[in-house]
């Protein structure tokens, strides 16, 4: 199947497994071909960096600072720190994934991921569209973003822990190495954005 002709039942799918259920691995398609799909799945996620830049610009403009949020060079950068954030976790985790006994569960994790980043991406779009749209009050956003936050990491356990089929102690280090490198990434874009 392609890409749009099966959205709909990965998102139920993802839906399914960042709710603790299990069954939910069974809506997905993690074919080979479903697997390389999924990595597809960052096209939906773009937007909302768009609009998160929107955001991060007001906020900027509320602080004095007129910075460059939307510029086409920050955007290209922004864009290409999301496409590198997306990639590197599997690919860093595939190193792994024998040594740490979840090679056959890989594959079903990677996809069930991709497609919950959508719905965790749309949690994170609806604050920082009000916030552009001068809505929300900045200290408002910060103190969601905060709470969604927490909310995605605890998606991203129980995605772990479905998907992966492990316990506590391999799902955490998991969300972590996640986390982590999401953040280093940022760091480093945010460093050569200036």
């Amino acid at each position: 199947m392609g890409f749009f002709a099966n959205l709909p039942a990965n998102l139920s799918g993802a839906w399914d497994v960042m709710n603790g259920r299990v069954e939910g691995l069974r809506k997905l398609d993690i074919t080979i071909d479903g697997f390389w799909r999924s990595f597809g799945a960052v096209a939906l996620i773009l937007p909302v960096a768009v609009i998160a830049m929107a955001s991060e610009r007001v906020a900027l403009s509320n602080m004095g600072h007129e910075g460059a949020a939307l510029t086409g060079g920050y955007m290209v950068l922004r864009f290409i720190a999301v496409i590198v954030d997306w990639l590197a976790f599997p690919a860093i985790l595939a190193l792994f994934a024998r040594p740490m006994g979840i090679a056959t569960h890989f594959v079903p994790y990677i996809v069930a991921r991709n497609w919950a980043a959508v719905l965790i991406a749309g949690l994170f779009a609806v604050p920082h569209l009000f916030h552009a749209l001068g809505i929300l009050p900045t200290g408002m956003l910060s103190f969601i973003l905060l709470g969604l936050f927490a909310l995605a990491v605890w998606f991203s356990y129980i995605i772990v822990r479905t998907a992966l089929q492990v316990p506590p102690v391999l799902a955490v280090p998991v969300v972590i190495l996640e986390i982590v490198g999401g953040f280093v990434i940022e760091l480093g874009f945010d460093r050569l954005a200036g």
